[in-house]
């Protein structure tokens, strides 16, 4: 939620508008939960060659917010999600998974490797970290003239590659 305030502090609308509570708040706690109301956005949630050059053009300017006033988390460049993935591994019990992966495993670490070199090399560089969505794909609301770009949950300071994730798997993505 700060990061959508943050975003319309800075002149960009098509984040949403939070609706402050009435002790000017961006959110409330309700029975244990934390409650954001926004505005409501009209129009339909879409993703085509088209819509996502809009998407990014938009993204393309969330990049240029300054970053110094915001407290959100940062991409640390930890191995933490591959380790995770092979501590799972050793529990899985499940017999076609497991022969699937145990007949890809030279694959596999060979790119677990790789993904170690990367991070290592990443996390000695935050210079270029921007605001991030993470998975605007799927999250790209359009009404009329205006877009919207909305679900701002994985929101993390970051390289803007971070945002080009989602785009592998369309096919009209993959094929230039």
């Amino acid at each position: 939620m700060p990061v959508v305030q943050h975003l319309c502090d800075h002149g960009f609308d098509f984040a949403g508008k939070i609706i402050k509570t009435q002790s000017n708040k961006l959110h409330t706690q309700f029975d244990g939960a934390t409650i954001a109301v926004f505005d409501w956005i009209e129009g339909e949630n879409e993703q085509t060659e088209t819509t996502i050059i809009k998407e990014y053009g938009l993204l393309a300017k969330v990049y240029t917010v300054p970053t110094d006033s915001i407290i959100i988390s940062s991409e640390d460049f930890t191995n933490k999600d591959a380790d995770d993935f092979f501590k799972r591994w050793s529990r899985l019990e499940d017999k076609p998974v497991l022969s699937l992966l145990e007949n890809n495993r030279s694959i596999i670490e060979h790119r677990a490797k790789r993904l170690n070199i990367f991070s290592e090399v990443c996390r000695n560089d935050t210079s270029g970290f921007v605001i991030t969505h993470g998975d605007a794909g799927g999250n790209f609301v359009v009404c009329g003239e205006t877009d919207f770009i909305v679900d701002w949950d994985t929101v993390k300071l970051a390289p803007p590659e971070r945002d080009a994730w989602f785009c592998v798997h369309w096919d009209w993505a993959m094929a230039g």
